[in-house]
């Protein structure tokens, strides 16, 4: 589909490709920001409020199907654990 749209794009119309790009406050956008930033910050050492975030977002993606949501939630629950994991919290890892 995206090629699809890129094509046309080449052809003088960016309607059909710019359809295809979310607002920056759809919640599968705004969980990959908290994703990326929870990597960065937990390499930082600061892990305890990166998991708050992160646990916020597990919690918003319960009853949430898609692919997307597929692909995320082990992403989340791995963080997390290599979180508690770092911490010292074996049994919560």
């Amino acid at each position: 589909m995206v090629q699809i749209t890129h094509f046309i794009k080449n052809l003088g119309f960016e309607g059909p490709l710019n359809s295809l790009h979310s607002p920056e406050d759809n919640p599968i956008n705004r969980w990959h920001r908290v994703i990326t930033l929870g990597q960065d910050v937990a390499a930082e050492g600061n892990r305890e409020a990166r998991m708050r975030e992160l646990e916020v977002v597990l919690a918003e993606m319960e009853g949430v199907k898609g692919n997307m949501v597929d692909k995320l939630r082990p992403k989340v629950l791995g963080m997390i654990s290599v979180n508690h994991f770092n911490d010292g919290r074996i049994d919560q890892a």
